[in-house]
């Protein structure tokens, strides 16, 4: 009886092994891997679409190009409205220096003789950048970049010597043309139009 006690035992062990092994999962092999295409983003906001590395590398560069353009159009207008909260504060300083060359310079420096003739000052409100984007369809005419933005003064009030009631302030939409100079990119000249809203 123990003989075959052991001897069930026994073959009950060896079938419990066959099991085990049995039902051991085989590895599955390793996926073969498949290179990724990359996405294009448009700068115009239309659907992604797929593209070589060339155009996804030339789109990047193009990217930070007009992101490189906004900066110095908002570094621009904070000394703009740094410099109107008082006509006495209006000049050329380093900061215009920075960031206009050619015709956009010398329109701020008359932009900057106008307001201190007239004592021009803003009395309330500010005059922010509501937002700029690449100018995609414009004709560049020598300049390396463009880009459209629009800046709401409509809750600014400016006072003159010959009008010391405040007056509401404008909105206008701009084109702005940005060439490098020195290896810097600057606003090298601009179109506008008053608009009712941005």
């Amino acid at each position: 009886m123990q003989r075959t006690f052991r001897g069930v035992s026994a073959a009950l062990v060896g079938l419990g092994l066959a099991v085990l092994v049995g039902c051991t999962p085989t590895a599955a092999p390793s996926p073969i891997p498949t290179p990724s295409v990359p996405t294009c983003v448009p700068l115009d906001g239309a659907s992604p679409f797929p593209c070589t590395q060339a155009d996804f590398d030339a789109l990047a560069e193009q990217r930070a190009l007009y992101e490189e353009a906004e900066t110095v159009v908002k570094r621009y207008y904070d000394e703009v409205n740094r410099q109107e909260a008082d006509w006495q504060l209006r000049g050329m300083t380093p900061e215009f220096e920075a960031t206009t060359t050619g015709d956009f310079r010398e329109f701020t420096r008359q932009l900057i003789e106008f307001d201190r003739r007239d004592q021009a000052s803003r009395v309330s409100g500010s005059v922010p950048v509501v937002w700029v984007r690449p100018a995609l369809d414009e004709d560049l005419d020598g300049a390396l970049v463009a880009v459209r933005s629009c800046v709401d003064g409509s809750q600014a009030s400016y006072v003159t010597s010959a009008r010391p009631t405040p007056q509401a302030g404008v909105v206008m939409k701009y084109v702005f043309y940005l060439s490098r100079a020195d290896d810097v990119l600057k606003l090298s000249s601009s179109s506008s139009e008053q608009v009712d809203a941005c």
